[in-house]
This record gives structure tokens, C-alpha cells and sequence, in this order.
């Protein structure tokens, strides 16, 4: 007789205080102890650890957990009577998801842990697209994510179910790793970001469907909906503000004086961070300046202005000793100067930053200095454009945006303002 034990047990995240947690099964047989899913959730002061039961006798706990024993000796005593020997690990994950209705019979499918997926998916499309260190980091942060929520998580074993819980533990008490290697608990995320990260989730399931790796459809059916996506505020100098800023007299060469030089020519060109910064002396023209975005990889030719112009005469010297075309540091420290600079031109705004984390709404009110960074140069840019008039398809030509989807954040704010304006017909002739 094939000797197995079944252990029922909350699955509490470390370091994470909650009240719901999911219920597996660990089964012992043949030198292994796999864990598997039941699908059920207990209250953690309803468990029992000692009865390995819910003390709730209203509740369908216990009545699921018998359940899930047959199901668990059914399959064992398949294999004793038919194959006189223990099932394999998979085996086993394979036959209690037929019988719980999750999966089809079918050719037994590879198991491979989501967290891997992740690897392979990086791999295979980072180098298709040519990533930025950066888009690689946010891959990473997103298996660190499915590790802390389930590091026994299989790519075939991911339902509906599974990833509204995932949405749940984003929602709530997500695990933040710390350089050193250590775990915390982190913020909520909001609703925007949990939403990119659904967006992430479900283009890896699309890969690796497409790979013959997951068996599944819910890169297709999954809809999940979050409240307050389009309300994230634009932030961006008005043509008053800009003209202040480029104006201002810093000390000729200090540190101040070159952040403002090169964040007036982002807003002046719409260039992102990471293109200004890795704007080459060879792309700059008579009339226009050349080159690929690190982004997209799109080549753009963007037309110089007189201030753009300006700025980079003021730097031909710099560029006769520099392959760069402009002193750009690094993005974080041009974000310090940026908020030392807008704070003392007086950029105080009040800009009221509402955002909802699951169903829950809040407010935040903040100086605009403290929201101005090197991407406020690029929306400074468009929306300044708009608001002068010139044709959104022209803008994107020298931006690089690719629909005009991407576009409305920024015409809403410019009708805004052309409303505003439209008002000063109100007062009495």
C-alpha cells in the first residue's frame, strides 16, 4: 500500500498581516512534498492548525477540504491499483486539476515556474526590441512580485482566480525587496500601475502561448477594470513659466545653470531624459537636429527653434572637448537640481493628485515643484505646442508619439486652457 499524508495549511506571505489567506495542500509521498492550491480560502482566526479545519461550521471550508482528500487518495489509488507505483510530482498536480474541473485531459503539459517564464520572456524579447536597462529592471521587480505572491507558481497552473489574487496582493501588502536582499512590506500600489502590470502579465501569457508554453487563454478573456486610470495630472511649465526659467540668471557654468539649459531644450524639442542625454555633437545639425530615440529606435528629425538654437551655441565650446552635445548628468541628480530650481522661481502651484488604490480614492495635494522631473521637459513641449497651434500630426513627427490616443492627456489639458482663456470675453464691456 502506498504510504502518502496529506497536510492542510494556511499559506501566509512572511512579514504580511492579513485576515484571508488560501488553503494547501502539502502532500508527503516517495521522498517529496509538493504543495497544491485548493482554491480555498480561510479566515486566519477561523484555522485550526492543530484539526487543520475552520472552526466556521456555516462555512463550505471543511466540506471542500474533505472533498480535496478524496480527490488526493482517489488519485493514489489510481496509480497503486493500475501502475503499482507512486505518481510523479506533476503527475499528481496534473490529475487533481483534471478532477477539479481547472484543465482538460489532454497530453500532460510541461511544468514551468511563471518566475521562469519571466526569464525566458526578457530574454527572447529584450533582445528583439533592444531594452533599456531599465525596461529589464521593471521585469525583474515583476518576478520578484510573482516569488513573493506564490514562488511556486506554474505557468499552467495561473487562473482567473489566480490573478485577481494577484491583483489583490498588489492591491494590498505587495513585498518590497531592499538592495540587501531583504524583504518588506511595501505600499499599495495604485490602480495605474497595478494596471501596467496586468498589462505585463497577460503580454508574457500571450508569448508564451505562442511558444507552446502555456496552454491557457487568458491573455484573450481576461478583462479586469480599475477605477481612476485617466486621472493622472500632466504636469508641464506653462509658456510663462518656461519663459522665466529660461530666462533666469544662474551663475554662467554652475550646476544650475546647466540643468536649466538642458531641461529648456527638452521643452524646446520634446526629447526625452535618455535621448538628451545621449544626444551625440555628430547629431546636431544647421537647422535640425537627427538621431534614434533610445525608447522606440525610431529615427525622428526635429527642427530647431530660436531657443533650442541658443542653447546649443551657448555650448559649442563643451562640444569641441566632448562627444556629447550638451552636459547632461545623471537623471536623478538633474531631478534634485529641477525641484531646488522650480521651488526658488516660485513654481508653488497647487496640483491636487487624485488616484484610487483598489475601490478606495485619494487626494493629494502638492507643490508643483516637487512633481517637476526631466518628462515634464516632453509634456512642457507638447502642450505648448498645442496650445501655439501647430497641427498635433506635426508634433508627432518631431516627437515620435505613434497615435493619437497617446495625444489626449495633452489636448485635454489645452482645451482646458483655451476655455480658461475663452472666459476673459465675460467681463462687462
Amino acid at each position: 500500500m502506498l504510504k502518502y499524508g496529506i497536510k492542510f495549511s494556511l499559506h501566509q506571505r512572511k512579514d504580511v498581516t492579513d485576515t484571508n489567506f488560501p488553503i494547501r495542500a502539502r502532500v508527503s509521498f516517495n521522498g517529496t512534498r509538493p504543495d497544491i492550491y485548493t482554491g480555498v480560502w480561510c479566515e486566519i482566526n477561523e484555522w485550526n492548525p492543530i484539526y487543520q479545519r475552520s472552526t466556521n461550521k456555516k462555512s463550505n471550508v471543511n466540506s471542500s477540504l474533505v472533498k480535496i482528500e478524496n480527490i488526493i487518495d482517489e488519485i493514489f489509488t489510481h496509480y497503486e491499483v493500475n501502475e503499482k507505483r507512486f505518481p510523479t510530482v506533476k503527475e499528481l498536480r496534473y490529475q487533481f486539476k483534471i478532477k477539479t474541473g481547472k484543465t482538460e485531459e489532454k497530453e500532460l503539459p510541461e511544468e514551468i515556474l511563471f518566475s521562469d517564464i519571466i526569464d525566458k520572456y526578457s530574454e527572447n524579447i529584450g533582445a528583439l526590441k533592444s531594452w533599456t536597462r531599465n525596461t529589464y529592471r521593471k521585469f525583474e521587480k515583476l518576478k520578484s512580485h510573482v516569488i513573493s505572491f506564490n514562488e511556486n507558481l506554474f505557468i499552467n497552473d495561473i487562473t482567473e482566480d489566480v490573478l485577481l489574487n494577484f491583483i489583490r496582493y498588489f492591491q494590498t501588502k505587495p513585498i518590497q525587496k531592499k538592495r540587501n536582499g531583504q524583504k518588506k512590506i511595501g505600499n499599495p500600489h495604485k490602480n495605474t500601475t497595478v494596471a501596467r502590470q496586468l498589462t505585463d502579465i497577460l503580454s508574457i501569457l500571450e508569448w508564451s502561448s505562442k511558444k507552446g508554453l502555456y496552454n491557457g487563454n487568458l491573455h484573450n478573456s481576461f478583462d479586469a477594470s480599475f477605477k481612476g486610470l485617466n486621472l493622472k495630472e500632466v504636469i508641464y511649465l506653462s509658456w510663462d513659466e518656461l519663459g522665466k526659467l529660461y530666462y533666469y540668471d544662474f551663475e554662467f557654468g554652475s550646476a544650475e545653470d546647466k540643468v536649466r539649459d538642458v531641461f529648456c531644450f527638452c521643452c524646446f524639442t520634446g526629447l526625452r531624459y535618455s535621448d538628451v542625454f545621449n544626444l551625440n555633437k555628430h547629431n546636431v545639425k544647421d537647422d535640425h537636429i537627427v538621431l534614434a530615440t533610445i525608447k522606440t529606435e525610431h529615427a525622428i528629425k526635429i527642427d530647431l527653434n530660436d531657443y533650442s538654437r541658443n542653447i546649443l551655441d551657448k555650448y559649442k565650446a563643451f562640444r569641441e572637448n566632448s562627444e556629447k552635445a550638451l552636459p547632461v548628468i545623471s537623471n536623478q541628480k538633474m531631478n534634485d537640481h529641477l525641484k531646488v530650481i522650480c521651488k526658488k522661481l516660485g513654481f508653488d502651484e497647487a496640483i491636487n493628485e487624485v488616484y484610487y488604490v483598489s475601490e478606495k480614492r485619494f487626494e493629494k495635494i502638492t507643490p508643483k515643484y516637487e512633481l517637476i522631473s526631466t518628462h515634464a521637459g516632453r509634456r512642457t513641449f507638447v502642450v505648448n505646442s498645442l496650445y501655439l497651434g501647430i497641427p498635433s500630426e506635426v508634433i508627432m513627427s518631431w516627437t515620435g508619439h505613434r497615435s493619437h490616443r497617446s495625444m489626449k492627456p495633452y489636448v485635454k489639458v489645452v482645451n482646458e486652457l483655451k476655455s480658461a482663456e475663452m472666459s476673459k470675453f465675460n467681463k462687462p464691456l
